[in-house]
């Protein structure tokens, strides 16, 4: 739900109360999936106690509930776009500052990948057909550097439809670790390796290393098979 709207889970009362209706989560490591409860199609949800009177519609009118399949874009009361809450804080972050500090370091040659990362990087040796190697994204540091870098992201193009898979791999510890949620979840294995299928992404851990694999409309195969060619 929290997603619907736009911003990160929240551990927060409202949080809380999504938990309770959590029938199953599945933990490898460091990566958790929570099984999301599922709506009605039109169903109205209230908007969570947290977010009551900061959140607004393009009019400047306050959102006190939405309709589930129709979520609605969220805005400041000064009508900047919302692009999301932070989790711990609840500061509210608009697109505008986003885009400011999207400032990434963009890598498209594959021999330099790992002259960036703290950790191995590897890529598949199997991609859907159309999709080639596109680039690699590096956080920048507070110095504008990138230098043993816990995280990549990595993204395969298809340039005829426009489609890209995504990836993102993290060197695993307690600060790389995470929970997220998604529906009709479920455990298998990646080479050897516990993996956890949601949605369209598919999560494993292997060797310290987080593989986090996003294929937007990628059939389930195709997208395990992808999966089982970073080796």
């Amino acid at each position: 739900l929290v997603c619907i709207l736009g911003v990160t889970t929240m551990r927060t009362s409202f949080a809380q109360e999504l938990a309770d209706k959590i029938a199953n989560f599945i933990s490898i490591g460091h990566v958790t999936v929570h099984e999301d409860p599922i709506y009605d199609e039109g169903e109205i949800i209230q908007v969570p106690e947290e977010l009551k009177g900061i959140i607004f519609d393009k009019e400047g009118n306050l959102i006190e509930e939405f309709t589930v399949g129709n979520p609605p874009a969220i805005y400041t009361a000064d009508g900047e776009k919302i692009a999301f809450i932070e989790t711990e804080t609840m500061k509210i972050v608009t697109e505008a500052e986003v885009e400011k500090e999207n400032n990434n370091l963009l890598v498209k040659d594959v021999n330099k990948l790992n002259d960036y990362t703290c950790f191995e990087v590897i890529l598949p040796s199997y991609l859907p057909e159309g999709y080639e190697f596109d680039r690699a994204e590096f956080f920048r540091d507070e110095n504008g550097l990138v230098e043993n870098s816990k995280y990549i992201s990595l993204y395969f193009t298809n340039d005829e439809t426009g489609e890209y898979i995504y990836m993102q791999q993290r060197f695993a510890d307690e600060e790389t670790a995470y929970e997220t949620g998604g529906q009709k979840i479920e455990q298998l294995k990646i080479n050897g390796a516990d993996a956890i299928l949601y949605d369209n992404n598919l999560d494993w851990e292997d060797n310290g290393v987080i593989y986090m694999l996003n294929g937007r409309g990628i059939p389930r195969d195709e997208l395990i098979k992808t999966a089982e060619s970073f080796k």
